[in-house]
């Protein structure tokens, strides 16, 4: 799967060869990301799928001398999922320091929830553009990219709810023995979305 990425990213820079540095750019990124994939113990297939899904809209994008200002465009796209992660890690944190107190603790946790899952469907609306002018093969790349888009975006809207899902009930049982079986079920949902995408193609 290694070599079908070099020989995609190659595919993408074929007509356009005064992007060679920006290409060995995006190469040597995006070959890093589905090295620390797959030593990270994810599949070639799924690594591959995802190391594509980062590369964004770009193929439609290149043929139109675009490139350069949809790869400056990953970097807020990059910082507004970590932004979004940080604010789920730290949702617990109003809890603890306002232990004493049963509302504020609790609300400003939800808030800062909320702002997390909102960051994540505006960053999955906002990079959704697609340009139809590409020729007949970039676009039929692009559509493929979207599809994976389209399909990682659903995981994350499946595991933010999975989140929200955990606190709520956790907090409103009591259970915390029993609620992680939460997670459980949003890997089922997760897999059940790339089954369902695979049988599509």
């Amino acid at each position: 799967m290694r070599e079908q990425l070099i020989k995609y990213i190659e595919f993408l820079f074929k007509d356009t060869p005064e992007k060679e540095d920006l290409k060995n750019e995006i190469m040597s990124n995006t070959l890093d990301k589905f090295d620390d994939l797959v030593s990270g113990g994810m599949s070639e297939d799924n690594a591959f799928n995802c190391s594509v899904s980062g590369l964004g809209d770009i193929s439609s994008l290149i043929s139109h001398g675009k490139s350069e200002k949809v790869y400056a465009g990953q970097k807020p796209r990059a910082f507004m999922l970590a932004l979004a992660v940080a604010l789920y890690i730290l949702s617990l944190l109003p809890v603890i320091i306002f232990d004493d107190n049963e509302r504020l603790g609790p609300s400003l946790m939800f808030v800062m929830i909320a702002v997390a899952t909102a960051i994540i469907i505006y960053r999955a609306a906002a990079f959704k553009k697609y340009d139809a002018k590409a020729d007949a093969e970039i676009e039929t790349k692009a559509e493929e990219n979207g599809k994976n888009t389209v399909k990682n975006s659903i995981k994350s809207a499946i595991w933010a709810l999975c989140i929200v899902a955990y606190f709520v009930v956790s907090f409103s049982t009591n259970a915390w023995y029993v609620t992680w079986v939460i997670f459980i079920i949003g890997a089922a949902l997760s897999n059940i979305v790339n089954a369902a995408f695979s049988l599509r193609k």
